[in-house]
């Protein structure tokens, strides 16, 4: 699944990464998450290769600060470096414009500033720094990668290290699966909704010009806001591209939004032959007939993993019984879609680490699966490895009309 959000602060991403080279899988002490990645021939074309530092980061998807400025190398004259196009427009923060709107209402009751408070936050402008275009593999594919993650560790404090670099290969595969969904995704969206506007735009006027040379800061991120399982990767395309008339201009999001079910189509059909061509692994059709899971990792397992959807769906059937008490009718499509972003943006929270390490959540998610299937996690990494290990199935025959 893809989807695509406005970003206006990549604190949040470089707050996740971990500091340390090591992986955080099998590193107790480490917390966060592991470093970004920079794509792009606009990356390149920046000189951003490699792993992403949070400062180089902050400096570029903050304040647009441009990295071939000489001024920009020095941290200490990085804030005098030219800008990339046009700075990022300041406007008042939601502090400021709460504190305004409560000076203009001195006795303003509790309830009263809480709705000044909603009210504010709704209008707020922010820049738009970046397009977060989020990748996401379907549930059975995070069970797989945290029963490898789970099999190794436990390999590794058994001192075993044959089986724990058994288990760390398989996991590199799976790993390297959804890293090539996740760039045959972007180079589909950077390809086929690569524009920028130029002129004036309304009534008939403007234009679009090519704006395909992105530059993109990867993340891989392992868990949910509920901090369930959840693998992903965050993909902050800089909202800056230079053109080909050597012009440096924002991206047209509307196009990026136009293409983001087929980026993520071909995404999500790349990571499935990678991981079947890699690992073996046969893909089936979900009951529902919305997408195919890894065949083996049963749906319970699934469903234990998933309590943010959980959490959606009991906000949703709530918000669906109170819509039929007052209109006297089920919800249309459109309007039970919109019902279902309401309740997950309603049921959205900040995410934290709560303090737990990567090997505290392991641990949490073992005893929680072990609760319900025997064997816990280690049960479906054995699983999988030994689907692995089956010879592949014969290949269809070619059809003749003959």
């Amino acid at each position: 699944m893809l989807s695509i959000s406005s970003g206006h602060s990549a604190e949040y991403l470089t707050g996740q990464v971990a500091q340390g080279r090591e992986n955080y899988y099998l590193d107790a002490t480490t917390a966060g998450e592991p470093p970004g990645r920079w794509s792009g021939t606009g990356a390149e074309a920046l000189g951003l290769v490699g792993e992403v530092g949070n400062d180089v980061m902050t400096a570029i998807y903050s304040e647009f600060r441009d990295p071939r400025d000489p001024k920009f190398a020095d941290p200490a004259t990085r804030d005098q470096a030219a800008t990339l196009g046009r700075a990022p427009g300041r406007f008042k923060s939601e502090e400021e414009l709460v504190a305004e709107r409560l000076a203009a209402e001195p006795g303003a009751l509790p309830e009263r500033v809480r709705e000044i408070e909603l009210e504010v936050r709704k209008k707020t402008r922010q820049p738009v720094m970046f397009v977060d275009a989020t990748f996401s593999p379907v549930k059975s594919f995070t069970v797989m990668h945290t029963a490898l993650q789970r099999a190794e560790l436990d390999a590794q404090r058994a001192g075993d290290d044959v089986r724990a670099g058994m288990w760390a290969a398989m996991r590199a595969e799976v790993e390297a699966a959804l890293w090539a969904g996740n760039q045959a995704m972007l180079s589909e969206l950077s390809a086929r909704a690569g524009y920028a506007r130029t002129g004036r735009h309304g009534a008939g006027a403007g234009r679009w010009t090519d704006a395909h040379d992105w530059t993109v800061a990867s993340f891989h991120q392992s868990d949910s806001r509920d901090h369930d399982p959840q693998q992903h990767i965050h993909n902050a395309i800089l909202n800056r591209v230079v053109c080909p008339d050597g012009q440096v201009r924002a991206l047209d999001s509307r196009a990026i939004h136009a293409w983001k079910q087929a980026a993520g189509a071909i995404g999500e059909r790349v990571m499935e032959e990678e991981l079947s061509r890699r690992l073996g692994v046969r893909w089936v059709m979900r009951a529902d007939g919305q997408a195919r899971e890894i065949e083996g990792i049963d749906q319970p397992v699934m469903d234990l993993f998933s309590e943010r959807s959980a959490h959606i769906n009991r906000t949703l059937a709530g918000r669906v019984t109170e819509f039929e008490r007052a209109h006297g009718r089920a919800p249309n499509a459109l309007e039970l879609s919109r019902m279902r972003q309401q309740a997950a943006l309603g049921t959205r929270r900040a995410k934290t680490s709560a303090g737990e390490t990567a090997a505290d959540r392991l641990d949490r998610w073992d005893a929680e699966l072990r609760a319900e299937v025997a064997g816990g996690l280690v049960a479906v990494a054995e699983q999988v490895r030994d689907q692995a290990q089956q010879p592949a199935r014969p290949a269809a025959a070619t059809f003749s009309p003959a």
